[in-house]
C-alpha cells in the first residue's frame, strides 16, 4: 500500500503541468537553447524531490514537493566568455515565492546539449 503511494504521488509530481513562468533572458540565446535550459534545470530540480529510494526520502517527500511546486526559474543569463556569437556557459537563477534567490545552475553546452555543471549540483 505504501509502495501504491509512493508511485501515485511521484506520477503526480512528474506529470503535473507547471504554469507558465516569466524568465528573463539576458545574452543571445535561440528558443531551442532556451527550451533545452529549461528542461535540463527542472530535471534536476525534480531529481532533488526524491533522490533515493530510502526511508528517509519517503518520509522527507512532502515537504520537498511543497518547496518544489514554490520554485521557479527567475533567470538565464548566457555567459560569453570568448565568442560574441555562441554562449560559453549559462547561469540559471531560480526563486522560490517567498525568497529572493533560492538557488542556481552553471550550464555548459555538451554533445546532447546543455548541461548542469557538476560543481553546482
Amino acid at each position: 500500500m505504501l509502495v501504491g503511494l509512493v508511485v501515485l504521488v511521484c506520477g503526480v509530481i512528474f506529470f503535473a503541468a507547471r504554469r507558465g513562468e516569466n524568465i528573463i533572458v539576458i545574452g543571445n540565446l535561440s528558443a531551442a537553447d532556451i527550451a533545452q535550459i529549461k528542461r535540463s534545470v527542472s530535471g534536476e530540480m525534480q531529481r532533488q524531490i526524491f533522490p533515493e529510494l530510502s526511508l528517509e526520502s519517503i518520509m522527507d517527500l512532502p515537504g520537498r514537493v511543497i518547496d518544489w511546486r514554490q520554485t521557479k526559474l527567475h533567470s538565464i543569463e548566457a555567459l560569453s566568455l570568448t565568442s560574441r556569437f555562441s554562449p560559453k556557459m549559462v547561469l540559471v537563477s531560480i526563486r522560490k515565492s517567498n525568497r529572493t534567490n533560492a538557488n542556481s545552475f552553471l550550464l555548459v553546452p555538451g554533445t546532447n546539449g546543455w548541461t548542469i555543471y557538476p560543481e553546482t549540483r
